[in-house]
């Protein structure tokens, strides 16, 4: 299920408008903050940047849950509030999108063994078929071979016998 559900993170951007701060104001605090946060856990926030609507490369952070609600320490307690609420509703929806691909996962196999058990199936009566047509063939050569056999011989030779004296000209086969 880990593998399912992504590394989630929330920009400096998104942190300033969830929080009603400027941009400015988060990316100060950030910085703030982040020696103390590569003091205790040896990494560094990451830093990363986004194009404004003039087309300017501005510098933003991604950070993960851990990483905002430590930042959130330093906001005031509207602020920290709406971003705990935010981080939930991200973590509700995790849940839902790694719920519904478990569910199409578990209809995927569902489905791929009732093929197998069709295939499997398919298979016996295919095998079960040839079997028969053997079986058939072998009837069908045993009845030519018979048919052959009684064919080859006249019926009632004596009937060909007198049938050559009344017809001393013409050969009977």
């Amino acid at each position: 299920m880990e593998q399912l559900i992504l590394k989630q993170t929330m920009s400096s951007c998104e942190i300033a408008e969830l929080t009603g701060k400027s941009h400015d104001n988060v990316l100060k605090a950030i910085r703030g903050m982040e020696l103390a946060w590569e003091k205790v856990t040896g990494v560094r926030f990451n830093a990363s940047e986004y194009t404004d609507a003039s087309g300017r490369k501005l510098p933003m952070y991604e950070l993960t849950k851990l990483e905002c609600l430590y930042i959130a320490t330093k906001f005031n307690d509207e602020a920290r509030a709406k971003l705990v609420l935010r981080w939930e509703k991200l973590e509700i929806e995790k849940i839902t999108i790694a719920n519904t691909k478990i569910e199409q996962a578990q209809k995927s196999a569902k489905r791929r063994n009732e093929i197998s058990l069709r295939i499997r199936d398919i298979d016996i009566s295919i095998n079960n078929m040839m079997s028969e047509r053997k079986s058939l063939i072998r009837e069908r050569n045993i009845i030519d071979n018979q048919d052959y056999a009684l064919l080859s011989f006249p019926m009632f030779p004596e009937y060909d016998y007198r049938i050559s004296n009344y017809f001393p000209n013409k050969r009977i086969a």
